[in-house]
Order: structure tokens, then sequence, then C-alpha cells
């Protein structure tokens, strides 16, 4: 809307022109005569004037007509680039946050062929820590090419997983410890009943002796 403004500034400024219009009714005015030029109804846009006079706006609306639609493939190819480059950070930062929480099973390890060919060559095992790395190395190089807002968005999403491995961490340590506490606890049960059974057999056998000397008496 700004640049029909400055058109409507710059008209009311030509002498020659002879109208004051607002931006609202140049813009008006022009999307009515592409809409009609398209639409092959250039007869009805000459109000009076020569056939070269005439020739001439055609001209210029053909050439305003042609850079709109060059604009417009442009703008188009941009944000299908934009937004193909957003499932791609949106896709990795899924996987980094699959295999920051652990949701990759043990099974499902990568293997590179180190090597001239995959034949020739030996298989090394890739890591999750290898792929972990790889990913955010590919979500950080995207950070580099993204709009401000982009970069706003995807940096909570990376503070947002730093956070959720963190809160993972702690909740492996915790189960480790409850782990620990609970083998422990079933040691301590295991020697109980142990010491139990020691006992039992000794009381058994003192009873046994006890009988036995009775009946030597």
């Amino acid at each position: 809307m700004k640049v029909f403004d400055d058109i409507a500034i710059q008209c009311r400024l030509d002498e020659s022109f002879g109208l004051k219009k607002p931006g609202t009714a140049v813009r008006t005015r022009f999307t009515n005569l592409v809409s009609q030029y398209k639409t092959d109804q250039c007869q009805s846009m000459r109000k009076s004037g020569t056939v070269e006079q005439y020739a001439e706006r055609e001209v210029l609306l053909q050439n305003i007509v042609t850079l709109m639609a060059d604009w417009e493939d442009k703008e188009a190819q941009r944000k299908q680039e934009q937004s193909a480059k957003q499932r791609g950070i949106e896709s990795s930062g899924e996987l980094l946050r699959r295999l920051a929480m652990g949701e990759i099973a043990s099974g499902e390890e990568d293997y590179l062929f180190v090597g001239n060919s995959a034949s020739s060559g030996r298989k090394k095992k890739i890591t999750k820590r290898e792929r972990l790395d790889v990913v955010s190395n590919g979500i950080a190089s995207a950070l580099l090419e993204a709009s401000d807002d982009d970069k706003t968005k995807y940096k909570y999403k990376m503070e947002r997983l730093q956070f959720e491995r963190e809160q993972e961490e702690l909740k492996r340590l915790h189960a480790n410890e409850e782990a620990d506490k609970r083998r422990a606890h079933e040691l301590q049960l295991e020697d109980r009943r142990i010491q139990a059974d020691e006992s039992r057999d000794k009381r058994m056998q003192e009873f046994l002796l006890r009988i036995l000397e009775q009946q030597k008496q």
C-alpha cells in the first residue's frame, strides 16, 4: 500500500497529470487496468488520444504484467525453498529429539563403509553420539541461513531440546539410583534369609543333639 501512496504523491506533484488521487484510488485504477488487459479488454481503456499513444500504454501494461509475473514466480520459488528448508530443519530437530530421548532402538545402528568401495571396505558402526553431532551441525548450518524470525524460533527449539535432554538425563540418573537401591535392598533381604536359615539349622542341630543325649541317659 505504501508503494501506491508514493505513486499518488508523485502524481500530485506532476502538473501535467491533472488529477489528485489518494493511494487507494491509484491502486484500484492500476488493478482494473491490469485486469482488463489480461482479459483482452484493452479497447475499453482508451478514452482519447492517438493510436500511437494507445499502443504505448499497451506496451507499458505488458511490461508491468511481465514484471509482476516474474516477481510472483521468484516469490513462489523463495517460499518453496524456505518451506523445504524449514521442513528439513524440523525433521532434523525431531530426529535430534528422538536421539536425545533414546527413542531410537539399540538395534537401529547405522553402518558406514570405510574404504574405496562397499565391497572392499570395512563397515564402521555409527554411534548415536556421531549421529547426534551430524544432526546438530546440520541444524546449526541451516540457522546461519535462516531469517531473524526463524532463528528465534529454532533457537527456542534448540533450548527446549536441551532442556528435554537434561530432564531425560536426570530421569536416567534417578532410575539408576532407584535400581541400585532395589539391588541393595534385595541383597539385604537375601543376607537376612541366609542368616535366618543358618540360625534355624543351628537350633535344629542343637535340638537333635539334646534328644540324643537324653536317649543315652
